[in-house]
């Protein structure tokens, strides 16, 4: 019992040895602090980072810029553009307006830096595309002033850059017929730079036309900036009839034509082999343009 009573006594005197470990972690010797190592008081890492605008923007206005530190605080910022010093912003929150419209059109690359618990921390870069130069319409089909268009031809409009995807819409191109409008879809390829349309149902339209198309200025580039003016005027005719390219066959073709308004024909060919005329048949197809004969023979 007295060997109890002595060991009781020696550690309420010198406190238990495990919380001592405890204590001396939090605080002196800096392991867990924010000196020593350089990390916060919760262990955390100095960084910084640019969290708006994302990378790869396009912008013709103005942009937000906004810088978030971590692990550490910081009194300012500096900001660099195009990896030469550019603004310093104070804060927190580090935020800056960047006005684009005297930029140059061009890749800008924003980096920032900061010294954060006596570390110097650099961001990653972010890319802004300053553009303030609008798309415009570069080419169309039909051409305009045809006047043997093909109404199952495509329609095509095509732009001097990429298009804003979500700006392109059934609407972005109307087209009449005479004093009708013809009901088309719109579809924008994946690549952005075209767009096809496509006539709702071809039987509904009386031949010979005369065809207009318009291209909404509501269409813009991922910048924002809305389309020029289609100009000169687009035009077209598709007349009643139109006139095939000959192709030589050995008797009279069966033409057919699918649901397009494509004609296709099944015709005879010959040749000679081994010295014996042989007779072919084959399956041609008009493309718009020419007869396309690499089909073959038919299957039924």
């Amino acid at each position: 019992m007295r060997y109890l009573s002595l060991w009781a006594v020696a550690i309420f005197l010198t406190g238990c040895p495990t919380r001592a470990r405890v204590h001396g972690n939090d605080g002196g010797d800096g392991a867990g602090g924010a000196g020593g190592d350089g990390a916060s008081g919760d262990g955390a890492v100095p960084s910084i980072a640019i969290v708006a605008p994302a990378s790869m923007t396009f912008a013709n206005g103005e942009v937000q810029i906004e810088v978030r530190v971590s692990g550490g605080t910081a009194p300012k910022v500096q900001l660099l553009r195009n990896h030469v010093a550019w603004q310093e912003i104070a804060g927190p929150p580090f935020q800056f307006a960047w006005d684009t419209r005297p930029a140059p059109d061009g890749d800008y690359t924003l980096t920032a830096s900061a010294t954060v618990g006596g570390n110097p921390v650099t961001s990653d870069p972010v890319t802004v595309t300053v553009d303030h130069t609008p798309p415009a319409v570069t080419d169309v089909t039909p051409t305009r002033g045809s006047a043997s268009g093909d109404l199952a031809a495509p329609i095509k409009v095509t732009f001097s850059e990429q298009v804003l995807a979500s700006t392109v819409n059934d609407a972005s191109v109307t087209l009449t017929a005479g004093t009708a409008a013809v009901p088309s879809t719109v579809v924008l390829a994946a690549d952005g730079k075209s767009l096809t349309v496509t006539i709702t149902n071809p039987k509904t339209v009386t031949l010979p036309a005369d065809f207009a198309a318009t291209v909404a200025t509501s269409i813009t580039d991922r910048a924002g900036n809305a389309l020029a003016p289609l100009s000169p005027a687009w035009t077209w005719t598709v007349p009643a009839w139109i006139k095939l390219p000959p192709l030589a066959t050995e008797m009279p073709p069966r033409l057919v034509v699918d649901a397009s308004g494509r004609p296709s024909i099944i015709c005879v060919t010959s040749e000679t082999v081994t010295g014996n005329g042989v007779f072919n048949i084959r399956v041609a197809r008009f493309d718009g343009g020419v007869w396309d004969t690499s089909l073959g023979a038919p299957t039924a």
